[in-house]
């Protein structure tokens, strides 16, 4: 069967594959046909709201040929700490364990902006969808295709 990719850059790309073949493998096939600027370690594919898991097979995904998978490259951020080894301790105050939950958020916010979308979009669509990550991503996505549609 054929995917079409598309990228938050709006480039439309197709490539072969297999149904029964896991979501990692079509990663790497995505690296061979595309070369070094889509490194199959660091693409992250989407298709109706919902993240790709590697260890998946494509027909557990139900994909259909003339719909597009969203593919994003999302290369790691180098923290100081994981650098040195530092693991965080478990908070023992209230307040410790509200700014950990603060944190945990902003990083979540901040994994959903890396895909392309603005900071208070994605803070409007997780409050939509009740911190859901993967609801507030099919919200901004539908918001995003009702758009290009409308234009």
């Amino acid at each position: 069967m054929l995917i079409t990719l598309k990228t938050l850059q709006e480039d439309l790309f197709t490539v072969e594959a297999d149904p029964m073949q896991t979501v990692r493998v079509f990663k790497e096939n995505i690296e061979r046909v595309k070369g070094d600027a889509y490194p199959a370690k660091y693409i992250k594919l989407l298709y109706g709201g919902k993240f790709l898991v590697d260890s998946n097979r494509l027909c557990d995904y139900n994909l259909e040929e003339k719909k597009f998978v969203i593919l994003v490259v999302k290369r790691p951020q180098r923290s100081a700490d994981r650098e040195e080894g530092h693991a965080r301790p478990f908070p023992s105050t209230v307040s410790e364990r509200e700014q950990l939950l603060y944190d945990e958020h902003d990083q979540l916010v901040e994994h959903i902006v890396e895909l392309g979308f603005r900071r208070e979009e994605v803070e409007r669509a997780l409050g939509a969808s009740f911190n859901n990550a993967e609801q507030a991503v099919e919200y901004l996505i539908n918001v995003l295709l009702l758009v290009l549609c409308l234009s």
